[in-house]
C-alpha cells in the first residue's frame, strides 16, 4: 500500500506532489492493483486541517479524479483516551475537504483504524487515512 503523508510546507509539499504524479503514472504505466493510501495528521487535541494536512487531501482529491478508484474509504482511530472524541469531526474535515475538491461524497465511505494503544506515540493517534481502492 502506497502512502502519503503531511510534512513540512512549502518544498517538502511540492516534492511530494512531484512524487505522487510520478506514482501515478507508474502505477499506470504498469496496471497496477494496489490501494493507494494517503496518511492526514492532525494537532493534538484538534480537528482542523493544517496547511501540510489541507496539501495530502488536495493530493488524494486529484488521484482520485486520476485513478477513479473502485471505492474510497475514510478511516479515522483514536486512542482510548481524550481523542476517541475527536474521530468523527476529523473524518468529516477529511471528508469535506475532498468534497470541496470536487469528489463526489457518494464514493466516499467510512471505517474505522484499529484502536490504538496510549503508547503507541502521539503522531498516530492523530491521524486519518484516506485510501483509494483499485478496480478490479
Amino acid at each position: 500500500m502506497a502512502e502519503r503523508q503531511a510534512g513540512a510546507p512549502g518544498k517538502r509539499a511540492m516534492a511530494a506532489g512531484l512524487l505522487l504524479v510520478a506514482a501515478l503514472l507508474a502505477a499506470c504505466a504498469s496496471g497496477s492493483r494496489t490501494a493507494t493510501s494517503f496518511n492526514v495528521f492532525f494537532p493534538a487535541d484538534s480537528a482542523a486541517l493544517s496547511a501540510d494536512a489541507e496539501a495530502i487531501v488536495a493530493q488524494a482529491a486529484q488521484a482520485i479524479q486520476h485513478q477513479r478508484p473502485a471505492s474510497v474509504t475514510i478511516a479515522a482511530g483514536a486512542d482510548s483516551n481524550a481523542s476517541i472524541k475527536l474521530a468523527e469531526p476529523r473524518y468529516l474535515a477529511v471528508r469535506q475537504g475532498l468534497e470541496a475538491r470536487g469528489v463526489d461524497g457518494a464514493r466516499i465511505t467510512r471505517a474505522s483504524l484499529p484502536q490504538i494503544e496510549a503508547n503507541a506515540g502521539s503522531t498516530a493517534m492523530q491521524r486519518v487515512e484516506i485510501i483509494l481502492s483499485p478496480n478490479p
